[in-house]
């Protein structure tokens, strides 16, 4: 008989916020580190690594470096949505727009967490603790508390496997799709513009 249990995340994982910068991110080319951004991370809450922008940081401390399975939760606005880093190496960092959740494995895998935290019933959730004016504005924030002490239904690693790989085929499918509707758009664009080029040469012969 599986077991599942509910623990708060606090007790499952790291929890710390990107790095606070000063001023704007200036981009230096071939700089030694990638500032994960706000910007970087789709709307599908997928990380666009090609984008982001390098720069040269002093004091950055190696081990605050993402590391493959770190979880970046948008820490303001209306979209709570939680990217999942999933490069092997390279020195990343988040802006501190982010919680960065780096997660115990012997306890939860990251990928099962990634999908817990994107699901509608704990973004309703983190809707409900956020800080602001009101929780669907832009100014509403994830506070460390409403973070720390979310409640995670927690499987039996067997259960979190599975549910992991059958999220990996459904990201997988989506992208297909989405790569399907784009080149159907481009094959409609492609035909009426065909058609306007050939009725200006019939109506140029007039």
């Amino acid at each position: 008989m599986s077991v599942v249990k509910i623990c708060n995340l606090k007790y499952l994982a790291k929890i710390r916020t990107g790095v606070t910068l000063r001023e704007a991110i200036k981009p230096v080319d071939n700089g030694s580190i990638s500032i994960i951004q706000i910007r970087d991370v789709r709307s599908n809450n997928e990380i666009d690594y090609q984008g982001i922008t390098k720069t040269e940081l002093r004091n950055i401390k190696s081990d605050l470096f993402l590391k493959k399975g770190d979880i970046l939760l948008r820490a303001k606005g209306s979209n709570r949505g939680a990217a999942i880093f999933e490069l092997e190496q390279g020195n990343f960092q988040a802006a501190n727009q982010f919680w960065i959740i780096s997660v115990n494995e012997d306890e939860i895998l990251p990928e099962y967490l990634h999908w817990f935290i994107n699901q509608k019933r704990t973004q309703h959730r983190l809707a409900r603790n956020s800080q602001g004016p009101n929780s669907t504005t832009i100014a509403s924030a994830i506070t460390a508390s409403a973070i720390n002490n979310l409640e995670i239904i927690v499987p039996a690693m067997e259960k979190q496997q599975s549910i992991a790989k059958l999220q990996k085929l459904y990201r997988k499918e989506e992208m297909l799709i989405q790569d399907l509707i784009t080149n159907r758009k481009q094959m409609m664009n492609a035909i009426i513009s065909d058609l306007t080029k050939e009725a200006n040469t019939v109506k140029g012969k007039v």
